[in-house]
């Protein structure tokens, strides 16, 4: 363990070391060591999986003391690492596995940290409330999910009402995630008429597209093509892609498709190779980088072919060297996660099952 401020460099142990700090953080007392120890390990763990230094199995299964870290700093590479392994498991089999270890690993958090805030709350509480609700409301908690919509249809009921000002977008994103296209529609004119500030309304229109609904967000996609329309073409299409869970493929489609009313609106070659490049972030299959590649090459977006190459190559090298190890992990765990999980509601299970199914008989 690196004493602290003697310099950050990443740091590696045996398997039996590992499992000693493991056993000793499992122990639910993390005083004993530092905070900032603490999410070097996470961050250390991961970033060496990646690197071939160290197994998955064992980086992952650190991550799994986390349901007693109530720390923002640990949290913070915990959250950027899954996010890693979102965007890569997203059209693999055991995804629906992932996101029940995300609950399993967030259901405690939520409960910790809570969604009233207080007054006395530092600025790294506020920055991790945040990223729990918007990770734990995702994948089904029940405490986020149902404070969540319970809040936003209160708003929908009565636009005026004031809600946190750092929760609202992740209030939004889960109220609108099974709306339908009535109450979708209400969200964006409320926040239209009753956000004066334009970065404020820019940030809450964000979460429009977190909506389940693939017609919904084709028809979102299609009326920001609009140039009166509150929010551009480039910022909706890469939340899409980030927010729902088969959106690269349908923003793909939707660039193929609709190239030529893309080309309209300003400055279309950096939003039509902007947004590609992040769809680049989850392909993982030989098929899906030569459809990407003959995409950039036919509509001569070439300043963006060689970074388009660079992701999805370090992409299908993941999952090549390390996919099926984290799948088996994911397997081996399964039962714990489920067991612990009385989080996911019935919706989300079917929300999942029903966007999963469309992608496979769409994209294969």
């Amino acid at each position: 363990m690196i004493r602290l401020g003697s310099g950050y460099y990443r740091v590696n142990y045996d398997v039996e070391n590992w499992e000693l700090l493991m056993g000793e953080l499992n122990k639910g007392n993390n005083t004993k060591i530092h905070v900032l120890n603490r999410a070097q390990m996470i961050d250390d763990a991961l970033n060496l999986a990646r690197a071939d230094s160290l197994n998955y199995t064992v980086a992952l299964n650190v991550t799994l003391y986390l349901t007693h870290e109530a720390d923002y700093m640990p949290w913070q590479p915990a959250f950027r690492h899954l996010d890693f392994l979102r965007n890569l498991l997203r059209t693999s089999d055991k995804y629906y596995t992932f996101t029940r270890y995300v609950a399993y690993l967030t259901k405690a958090l939520t409960k910790n940290v809570g969604y009233a805030p207080k007054r006395r709350d530092s600025d790294l509480v506020k920055m991790l409330r945040i990223k729990a609700m918007r990770w734990a409301c995702e994948v089904g908690v029940k405490n986020c999910t149902s404070y969540a919509e319970k809040t936003y249809q209160q708003w929908l009921k009565d636009p005026e009402m004031q809600l946190d000002v750092n929760l609202k977008k992740e209030i939004l994103c889960a109220g609108v995630r099974n709306a339908n296209e009535s109450a979708w529609t209400d969200t964006l004119e409320y926040i239209t008429v009753s956000t004066p500030d334009a970065d404020d309304r820019k940030d809450q229109l964000m979460a429009l597209a977190c909506s389940n609904s693939s017609d919904i967000l084709r028809n979102y996609l299609n009326s920001t093509l609009d140039p009166d329309y509150p929010i551009d073409f480039k910022t909706a299409a890469i939340n899409v892609v980030s927010r729902y869970p088969t959106g690269p493929q349908l923003v793909f489609d939707f660039l193929i498709k609709e190239y030529e009313r893309i080309k309209k609106i300003p400055n279309y070659r950096t939003a039509a190779g902007d947004v590609a490049i992040a769809i680049t972030g989850s392909i993982t299959t030989q098929q899906q980088q030569l459809d990407m590649t003959a995409f950039l090459l036919d509509k001569k977006l070439l300043e963006w072919l060689e970074k388009a190459m660079r992701h999805t190559a370090t992409n299908m090298l993941w999952i090549k060297k390390y996919k099926s190890t984290v799948d088996k992990w994911l397997s081996d765990n399964s039962d714990v996660f489920e067991r612990s999980d009385n989080s996911a509601s019935s919706m989300a299970i079917a929300s999942f099952l029903v966007i999963f199914s469309l992608f496979i008989t769409r994209f294969y």
